[in-house]
């Protein structure tokens, strides 16, 4: 009889955790400024627009997921703070055509890298002439980010990230890291398959 009740509660407190634990139903649209964040945000929507820059977050719903433009001003970044619990994918945009001029980018990226939340890095402007190839982005991030790595003082609480010990690479992270190249002349359907 013993044995009955404690199952029963067993299955009370289960199904009340299941009931109240919320939906990660968040995208957010993440990157510095001028990395093309809001214009994609505006092309979901079907939208057409000339440069834009937030200051604010832009939200609007599409199947069932909240899609959040983040001002991607680097006093502003802090904003998505406010989404974490409830995102299940960021998008975080790259200018493909300023990458190396514009390393505060991955500055910005690192202090992403260890939420453990699915993340796509959209490099972005990619039909540009100096744009680079998801690759290369690649190839320069883990070298930026292992340049970061060792001016961080990880004795002061910051999380390692990577292996210590081993040249940084993304594959050393548990979350999943997917690259897509996009510009403003494709299609935003890419999108879909992360909702």
């Amino acid at each position: 009889m013993k044995i009955v009740i404690g199952i029963s509660i067993l299955l009370i407190i289960l199904a009340l955790f299941f009931l109240t634990r919320k939906q990660k139903n968040t995208i957010l649209l993440m990157g510095p400024s001028n990395s093309g964040k809001t214009t994609f945000f505006l092309q979901l929507q079907n939208k057409q627009s000339e440069t834009v820059t937030s200051l604010q977050e832009n939200i609007f719903t599409l199947k069932g997921k909240r899609i959040v433009d983040l001002p991607g001003h680097e006093k502003l970044f802090f904003k998505y703070h406010s989404y974490i619990k409830e995102t299940k994918t960021i998008f975080y945009f790259i200018d493909s055509s300023t990458l190396l001029s514009n390393k505060k980018s991955i500055e910005m990226l690192y202090e992403i890298l260890g939420l453990n939340i699915q993340l796509v890095i959209v490099c972005n402007k990619s039909d540009l002439l100096l744009a680079l190839k998801k690759d290369k982005i690649k190839k320069i991030i883990e070298q930026e980010i292992e340049k970061i790595r060792k001016t961080k003082n990880f004795n002061m609480g910051e999380e390692y990230l990577g292996y210590e010990g081993e040249v940084f690479l993304l594959e050393h992270l548990p979350t999943k890291i997917d690259f897509v190249e996009h510009s403003i002349k494709e299609s935003t359907d890419f999108i879909n398959s992360y909702l």
